[in-house]
């Protein structure tokens, strides 16, 4: 389970700003509700979402959805600056065209979804959300290689997650202060110790 200094950490790196009381408020109104949403998932990499776990991703979803539309609580600053809804989508589609995925992968429809037209997002949090769903992905992907795929597929896949410290989200602490937290995750790969990353997709990467 994600502990609470990195869960402040992310969401950090999220907001871009401490919260004020009402931001608080209107997060926690959100978390009860995708709590009182959540459905038992099957991952594509065959994971279950139990009960247990539907706090964690309540949570969670928020964070991708905070983290992937900053503007969502009406900030006013960010690293990079803001952008309209637009250029946020304009952002999802261009990093999605450079995002490396999976043999077979294929990018989750929550990614096509219209954003708020109304709102206004961090430039480079439409690139971070792609980037964090395509890390979900790689490490599903590279669990599944340990246990199951050829010498070949196995390398073939810690070299994917392995790449992923370069990228944009996981290498620049100015939108994200928890990469740290990250690099673990990644020496961890490296190691072939899959519990702190079966943990990781079992509570940050529902469908």
């Amino acid at each position: 389970m994600i502990d609470n200094q990195v869960l402040e950490l992310r969401l950090a790196a999220a907001l871009g700003a401490p919260m004020s009381a009402q931001q608080r408020a209107e997060l926690d109104a959100r978390v009860f509700d995708l709590i009182a949403r959540t459905r038992p998932a099957r991952r594509s990499f065959g994971f279950r979402l139990t009960r247990g776990t539907a706090l964690a991703v309540g949570l969670t979803v928020l964070l991708a959805s905070v983290f992937g539309a900053w503007g969502a609580m009406k900030l006013t600053e960010a690293p990079y600056g803001m952008q309209d809804a637009a250029a946020y989508s304009a952002e999802i589609d261009a990093a999605k065209a450079v995002t490396p995925l999976p043999p077979g992968a294929t990018w989750p429809a929550r990614l096509d979804s219209s954003p708020d037209p109304n709102a206004i997002y961090a430039v480079r949090s439409g690139q971070s959300l792609v980037e964090f769903n395509a890390a979900c992905i790689w490490f599903g992907y590279w669990l599944d290689e340990s246990r199951h795929g050829t010498p070949t597929q196995r390398a073939d896949a810690l070299a994917g997650v392995l790449a992923m410290g370069s990228w944009t989200t996981f290498s620049d602490r100015s939108i994200n202060q928890s990469i740290d937290y990250f690099a673990s995750l990644l020496d961890a790969a490296r190691r072939g110790d899959a519990a702190p990353i079966r943990q990781f997709v079992v509570v940050n990467c529902a469908e």
